[in-house]
């Protein structure tokens, strides 16, 4: 992958975060891109995302700074927590990448 299909995965990656109708298009495209499934907490299947995204996986919210709304799932309990206490917010799941973070 050169330099500037990284830039574009990464900007795909942020415009389509919150916007089903750009992933609906890309996940049908050939554009490289991460899994991911946007859904309400309640509509989740732990077991279903578990088989699809394996251990840890990453919930993140619509809205949040440097990662105050973003969860890392090591197990059930994890999930259910998380539909416990926030069931009707939309949410990204995704798979966890190990690496280090950088913001602005």
């Amino acid at each position: 992958m050169n330099k500037w299909s990284t830039f574009f995965l990464i900007t795909t990656q942020l415009l389509c975060c919150w916007n089903k109708n750009i992933l609906s298009f890309i996940k049908k495209s050939s554009i490289p891109f991460l899994a991911c499934e946007i859904l309400k907490l309640r509509d989740g299947n732990y077991s279903q995302l578990h088989k699809v995204f394996k251990l840890p996986f990453v919930v993140q919210f619509g809205h949040g700074w440097a990662g105050k709304t973003t969860f890392i799932v090591n197990n059930q309990k994890d999930y259910k927590d998380l539909c416990r206490n926030y069931p009707e917010t939309e949410v990204k799941i995704s798979p966890f990448i190990d690496g280090f973070t950088v913001i602005n």
